[in-house]
């Protein structure tokens, strides 16, 4: 089924799992205010993951707030959100990602709209704003394990009117196989559309002074991490998210030099990044 990658954050589908039947959630109710309801994704002591709010969740936008109180923290704690194609039963999807070896082999499917992870034990949740879908069917996914663990669905409601992606400070996209961004600022929230056909992320990795970033872009063309000593910390932007999934969020970085990438592979098993999916972007 969905099996996750090296760096945290990647995922990709493969392997093979029995399908799994999910819990069924509630229709959500419609929504009164104009700030995005929440849905809460909390990972207890235990490490299981839990959700709740879902029942306020309607069409247009939500905010997914994800925490941690496992003391242990054996497993990087992370969940993501996958939206049924219409007509698809949760069962059908667990079917599909059984057999999957990539992203695109659940095309028609489900869609990964929202990927977020969960910070340490104590610290206020991580969160981040998603676009959705009225009436389309959601599964929550614990992604913390090699195998991520459906622990259910719920109905996003009908649209309300008064319910908005809040305001953002900067607005940017990926798609096949660019990132649209020139400059970023150095703080502030960052709207990230994909406008491609295929999954994307958006991972940046600082330039030390004095290295030629064009140099990183190439090793990164040629389907190579950067070399030792020429990168002091990276950026996650974007976690990998499907085809016309928005996602905005509260983010910090460094001022400097980066080379943004991403290395989810395309239908045939190669990297975005050796399809030229990189870019030197300035952070002011």
């Amino acid at each position: 089924m969905l099996k996750r990658m090296p760096r945290g954050a990647r995922a990709v589908l493969a392997g093979a799992v029995t399908a799994v039947a999910l819990a069924a959630g509630g229709v959500a109710a419609f929504a009164q205010g104009g700030t995005p309801p929440t849905l809460t994704l909390a990972f207890g002591a235990d490490g299981k993951l839990t959700f709740s709010g879902a029942e306020g969740i309607v069409g247009k936008a939500a905010t997914v707030a994800v925490s941690s109180a496992d003391p242990k923290k054996k497993a990087e704690h992370a969940a993501a959100l996958v939206r049924l194609e219409p007509g698809v039963t949760p069962e059908q999807f667990a079917a599909a990602a059984a057999k999957a070896k990539s992203f695109e082999d659940i095309e028609g499917v489900g869609v990964i709209d929202s990927f977020v992870g969960a910070p340490p034990k104590g610290a206020p949740p991580q969160t981040s704003v998603t676009k959705i879908v009225a009436g389309a069917t959601y599964v929550v996914l614990d992604f913390s394990g090699e195998q991520p663990i459906p622990v259910g669905t719920f109905v996003a409601g009908k649209v309300s009117p008064s319910v908005k992606l809040p305001t953002v400070d900067f607005s940017t996209s990926v798609k096949e196989y660019k990132f649209t961004a020139k400059t970023l600022p150095r703080k502030g929230t960052i709207r990230i559309t994909n406008r491609g056909k295929q999954y994307h992320e958006m991972i940046g990795f600082h330039v030390r002074k004095g290295v030629d970033p064009k140099s990183i872009v190439g090793r990164l063309q040629q389907g190579k991490e950067p070399k030792k000593g020429t990168t002091d910390g990276e950026a996650f932007l974007l976690a990998p998210v499907g085809p016309g999934a928005v996602n905005q969020a509260e983010f910090t970085i460094e001022r400097g030099t980066y080379v943004f990438t991403c290395f989810l592979p395309d239908s045939k098993g190669r990297p975005h990044s050796t399809q030229g999916m990189n870019k030197v972007i300035s952070v002011k």
